[in-house]
């Protein structure tokens, strides 16, 4: 997919003599996917939570930046093989934590099976229990790497799709019996495809996984950076900049 490049800011102060000519030259690339409501596209460029905590971030560690979006798979790929990648939008979990350099915690999110409300007859009582439904994950997201490691097979109990509103599709149109989302995510999907929230219920909380959303770099990625951009979250955790934007998007 031929990448959209919402923005580019080239911040140049902050450069220090050890390597500030490589920062120059290979700007840190925000790899974001759209996530609505934390994530969204308006008057040509990039709203929501997610994309104004790290631009403030990346402006206060001084660094030149590109902000580009992609789907999530096409993130994952990019964060596990390429140099000087942010990814803002990615939880941490065991299987993921010596494939990342970690900035930070940005805010939780709770994980949920969802289901159609007329569904009766499916009950969930444990993760277990649900390898016996047909369950739709993102491709590479937590949530369905962490079922794939508790044992359900893609393929057989577990489809991994490319965009959430093809799991709500999915799911609406019984192809599926159970979808993993983030509340608000799967709320925003089925407005998109003009369907009632109500017509859906959750149907089991998804316990194991850790679901902060973190800004985290690419292994490759010069260490310098990494330490620039912790010290930059750290500090807007502390002026109370950090809590100023979390209340104001209502989390």
């Amino acid at each position: 997919m031929k990448k959209t490049v919402i923005y580019l800011i080239l911040v140049m102060i902050g450069v220090t003599a050890s390597g500030g000519s490589a920062y120059a030259e290979e700007p840190v690339v925000i790899a974001i996917n759209i996530i609505p409501p934390y994530v969204f596209k308006k008057d040509g460029g990039l709203t929501g939570i997610i994309p104004e905590i790290t631009q403030i971030v990346a402006q206060k560690a001084g660094l030149p930046y590109v902000v580009e979006v992609y789907p999530w798979a096409r993130i994952y790929k990019m964060g596990l093989e390429d140099k000087n990648i942010l990814l803002p939008t990615i939880y941490r979990t065991p299987e993921r934590e010596k494939l990342f350099k970690w900035v930070g915690a940005v805010f939780p999110l709770k994980l949920w099976m969802f289901k159609l409300k007329k569904r009766s007859d499916i009950h969930i009582g444990s993760i277990e229990a649900a390898k016996a439904y047909q369950i739709g994950g993102e491709n590479e997201d937590a949530s369905t790497q962490y079922l794939i490691r508790l044992g359900f097979i893609q393929g057989k109990n577990l489809t991994a799709f490319t965009g959430g509103k093809q799991l709500v599709q999915m799911l609406n149109s019984g192809r599926l019996d159970l979808v993993v989302a983030e509340e608000l995510n799967f709320q925003h999907w089925a407005a998109e495809l003009g369907l009632n929230a109500s017509d859906f219920e959750k149907a089991y909380f998804i316990e194991g996984v850790q679901a902060n959303l973190n800004l985290a770099f690419s292994q490759r990625t010069n260490d310098a950076i990494v330490e620039k951009y912790k010290k930059a979250l750290n500090e807007i955790k502390k002026d109370g900049t950090f809590e100023k934007v979390l209340l104001k998007w209502g989390m």
